[in-house]
C-alpha cells in the first residue's frame, strides 16, 4: 500500500478516535476495510495491516492477510451492498452499479491473481445472480466468487457419474437476492459452498432464509470453520477444506453411495 493511502487511513482512524500507535503489526495501521475494532483483533491474537482485498484465502501472504472473514463482517452493517464477481466483466458492471446506481456503502469483493476460466457457455449478465445448468435439475450448488469455477468442474464430474445439478451463482451477496433463495424451494438437495467462515457468513444467511420459506429439501453448508486458516497454497487450502471441485463432487457422490447401499 502506498504512502498517501497510509496517510488517508491514519487520518480516518484519528477522526474515529482510534489510536494507531496502540496497534501493533505491519506499519501499525489498522485494517479498516474489515470493519473490526482493533481490540477484537488484538484479543484474538491477530495483528492485521491494511487489507488491499488480497487473496480471499490466506495463500502465500500469511495468516494475518486473510479475507475469509469479510462477508461475516459486512453482514452486520446496515444498508450495505456487497458484490462478489467471478470475472472482470462482472467486476466492471459492479463498479458501475456501485458508483452510479446504488445509494449507501458498497463493497466489491474480488480476489487478487486474475480471473478463472469462464465456461464456454456462460454469459455475463450483470444480474444479482445467475443459474448455470439445466433449470429443471433437482440438485444445486450455491456459491459465489471464484468458487464458481470449482463448482463448474464439480458439475462436469457429477454429470459423468449420472448426477445432474445446476449452479446458483450469487453475484450480489448482501443483501441476498430473494429470487435466488426462491430457486431452491422445490429442489431436493442444495449444497452451499463458501470461501468464508461459517458463522455469520452468506451460506448461514442463505440457509436461514430458506428455512423461513419452509424449504423441505436437504441443505448443507461447506465453509471454513471458525478458526485461523494456516498459510499455504490457495488450491491446497481449498482442497483441504473440501472447497475445491473434488470436495464439491464428493458431497453428492457420498449421498449416492449411501442410497445405493
Amino acid at each position: 500500500i502506498n504512502y498517501f493511502q497510509n496517510i488517508i487511513y491514519c487520518l480516518w482512524a484519528q477522526q474515529q478516535g482510534v489510536e494507531t500507535s496502540n496497534i501493533e503489526g505491519e506499519g501499525s495501521f489498522y485494517d479498516f476495510w474489515n470493519f473490526a475494532s482493533p481490540e477484537v483483533w488484538k484479543q484474538t491474537g491477530i495483528q492485521k495491516g491494511i487489507d488491499e482485498w488480497k487473496k480471499i484465502v490466506v495463500g502465500d501472504d500469511g495468516e494475518t492477510h486473510n479475507g475469509i472473514y469479510d462477508p461475516a463482517f459486512f453482514n452486520g452493517i446496515p444498508n450495505i451492498t456487497v458484490f462478489s464477481p467471478s470475472y472482470y466483466a462482472e467486476l466492471n458492471k459492479d463498479f458501475v452499479a456501485a458508483l452510479y446506481h446504488i445509494d449507501g456503502p458498497v463493497a466489491v469483493r474480488y480476489p487478487r491473481g486474475g480471473e478463472t476460466e469462464p465456461p464456454y457457455d456462460f454469459t455475463v449478465t450483470g444480474n444479482d445472480f445467475d443459474v448455470y445448468g439445466k433449470a429443471d435439475s433437482e440438485n444445486a450448488i450455491v456459491t459465489y466468487g471464484r468458487l464458481f469455477w470449482q463448482a463448474v468442474k464439480a458439475k462436469r464430474i457429477l454429470e459423468n457419474d449420472g448426477i445432474n445439478i445446476k449452479i446458483i451463482k450469487l453475484n450480489k451477496i448482501i443483501p441476498l437476492p430473494s429470487e435466488a433463495v426462491s430457486q431452491c424451494e422445490s429442489l431436493k438437495k442444495v449444497h452451499f459452498f463458501e470461501e468464508g467462515v461459517t458463522s455469520g457468513g452468506i451460506g448461514e444467511k442463505f440457509g436461514s432464509e430458506r428455512c423461513e420459506r419452509g424449504f423441505k429439501g436437504e441443505f448443507s453448508l461447506k465453509a471454513f470453520p471458525d478458526c485461523f486458516v494456516k498459510q499455504g497454497d490457495v488450491n491446497d487450502i481449498l482442497s483441504q477444506y473440501g472447497l475445491d471441485c473434488l470436495g464439491m463432487a464428493k458431497s453428492f457422490l457420498k449421498e449416492k453411495e449411501e442410497i445405493e447401499r
